[in-house]
Parts: structure tokens; sequence; C-alpha cells
């Protein structure tokens, strides 16, 4: 991919550019680090071009790729609705969902797909479904259509034309940067789950000797097990540099041990109840 300079000032790899927005094109680009990002033609500069302040050209040669074509149900007018029991943060969103209303929502090399009712959600309430879908706080979620340029959070999405199968970038406020904001998370991370294990290690030899209550041990129980799902997800949701995929990996390891010592732990409650 052709070289080019980010906003901060990182030379960066830019791998492809997308033309599916009506109205603006955007491009893929490489991080330093490794991962991948989407961003707006405005906030790149040519390598060569750099030092004379002169932006990407309005019809650039970098790599194209062709944009998603609508589906022909969209076409007709698709009446499918969200599935509100459905969470943003568990559903499978890489592939599209059935049965239920849907927007695309583009970061980095591939699309998600996000449960939307166009109809009732709000542009802040997709704000935060992709906050969950990707780990990160909503309010840092910017994200950009055409349809969106004059929107704010209380904004039904219908309102501005986004619709079932509607497309969007989603890019960050200034300064966020999310490998760096993925490794605080794991450092946050790892202090709550040492803090969930010795917790649970307490718990297992409290009930050996019998010196913890059935009411107690229950509720015990029940906060473990809501603390490890929300470890869950938070570690799903991550997005770190490559360097740390093995501490990510290390984690989901020690989260599967402590469901396992969870479920010791009832089996003693059982016997013991």
């Amino acid at each position: 991919g052709e070289k080019a300079i980010y906003k901060d000032g990182d030379t960066v790899t830019v791998l492809a550019s997308h033309h599916d927005d009506e109205e603006e094109v955007y491009y893929t680009i490489r991080m330093p680090d490794g991962h991948e990002r989407q961003t707006l033609k405005k906030y790149l500069k040519r390598s060569s071009e750099s030092a004379t302040g002169k932006g990407v050209p309005t019809k650039p040669s970098l790599p194209t790729v062709v944009p998603m074509q609508e589906d022909t149900e969209d076409k007709k007018g698709d009446k499918a609705k969200d599935n509100d029991t459905k969470s943003a943060a568990t559903a499978s969103l890489t592939t599209p969902p059935e049965g239920v209303s849907y927007v695309i929502v583009n970061h980095g090399a591939k699309p998600y797909y996000v449960p939307c009712d166009a109809k009732t959600e709000t542009l802040g309430g997709l704000k935060r479904k992709v906050g969950a879908m990707l780990g990160i706080p909503h309010d840092v979620v910017r994200l950009v259509s055409g349809r969106l340029s004059k929107a704010n959070d209380d904004t039904v999405l219908a309102t501005v034309k986004i619709k079932h199968k509607s497309k969007m970038l989603v890019l960050f406020k200034e300064g966020f940067h999310i490998g760096k904001y993925g490794e605080e998370m794991i450092r946050k991370v790892i202090k709550e789950m040492e803090e969930a294990e010795a917790i649970a290690s307490s718990l297992e030899k409290r009930l050996e000797h019998r010196g913890v209550g059935l009411s107690e041990s229950v509720q015990l129980v029940g906060s473990l097990r809501d603390r490890i799902d929300n470890l869950h997800r938070t570690i799903e949701g991550l997005t770190v540099k490559k360097t740390s995929e093995g501490t990510v990996d290390n984690m989901k390891l020690r989260l599967r041990e402590l469901r396992k010592q969870i479920k010791r732990i009832d089996q003693k409650r059982t016997e013991f109840g």
C-alpha cells in the first residue's frame, strides 16, 4: 500500500479507499503499531507532499475496493424489526443478523452489522451499541455519514434518512487512541480479575470449613458470576497491539479457570446446603 502522513504526524500505510458513502470517500489505513483504522481523506497527506502542506488529491491513485451493494430486498423496503432482546455487545456482528434490522458500521478492514431499528433508535443509542461492540466509551465514538452531519445524540436515525442496511464509518474523538485505550483496559481487567480470583479462592476455602452461610454464599456466587460476565465482555471487546495478544489469550484462560472454580463452589455449596 501507499504511504501517507496521518493527522498526528505518523506515517501510515493506505490499504484501501471506500466509496460507499454517498458524500465522502474514506480510507482504511494501517497505523505504525500494526492495527487498522478508517479515516477521512482530509486527515491524510501523501508522504511526498507533506512538506508542501498539500492534502490527498481529489482523485487519489490509492488502492480501491468495490463498495458493498445494497440488497434488492432493501430497495423493496425490508420490514425486518430490531430484536431488542439481543445485546449489541454479545450478538454476532460480523455477519448480517437474520430477522432484525441493522446498520453497517465500517471499522478497520471489515464491516460490522449492528442491530438497529432506525425508526426508533437515536444516534446516541447507536453510539452506545458501537462503543459496547468495540469495548470503548461511547462518548468517544463518532459515526460518519453524509446523512448524519446535522444530527445530534437525540436525533432519531430515520429522520436523517438512516435505514435498514445504511452504511457509516466509525471514527474517534480527537486524542483518543483505541490501541492505547486497549492497553489501559488490560491493566484494569487484570486487576479486576485478580480481585475476582481472590474472592473465589477465599469463598471456596470458607465453604470447605463451613465458614460461610448459605445465603451469603449464594450472594457471593451471584456477584462473582456477574463480575466474570462483565470481564468476558470487556476482554472480547478489547482492541490491542499485536504484542499484547498473548496477554489477552492468557486472560481468557484465567477467565475459564474462574468459571470452573465457580462450578466447584456451587457443587460444594449444594453438598453443604
